[in-house]
């Protein structure tokens, strides 16, 4: 067999009659037809196969996310029901000391009814250090 480079017209023809030897050669062959009908079948069984593995994925998460959510709605009332309401306010109310930074927590500024969101910014001050006010002008130096 002889040596072509890449892209010659010689190399073109060659695989151009490879490939016509190679249809023709197809075309006459009358054995092996169980192969081709195993080809052309194997793609349904592969898709079905797929696609049922795929379902059920589906509906094991669905299984999975059901069942949290019915214990999350089961579990929520339970506190009330049993005539715990102290332990079910403590489980509603979000914690406030460990979020929040030393001081903040008996703040007055944080009240959702104080006039300005300036005020509602303000952190606590220390003794002896005079009161921030929103009017006063800040030194940008």
């Amino acid at each position: 067999m002889a040596v072509f480079r890449f892209g010659t017209k010689e190399m073109q023809m060659a695989i151009k009659s490879k490939l016509a030897n190679l249809v023709k050669r197809f075309a006459k062959a009358q054995e092996g037809s169980v192969a081709i009908v195993f080809g052309l079948s194997a793609f349904g069984v592969i898709l079905a196969a797929g696609a049922s593995i795929d379902y059920s994925r589906y509906v094991s998460a669905r299984t999975h996310l059901q069942a949290a959510l019915d214990a999350g709605a089961l579990a929520a009332p339970r506190p009330v029901t049993e005539n715990r309401t102290r332990s079910a306010r403590r489980s509603a109310s979000p914690p406030s000391t460990p979020t929040l930074p030393m001081g903040w927590g008996n703040n007055p500024a944080l009240s959702p009814h104080s006039p300005s969101a300036a005020t509602r910014l303000t952190p606590p001050r220390k003794a002896g250090s005079p009161p921030a006010s929103s009017n006063s002008p800040v030194s940008t130096t």
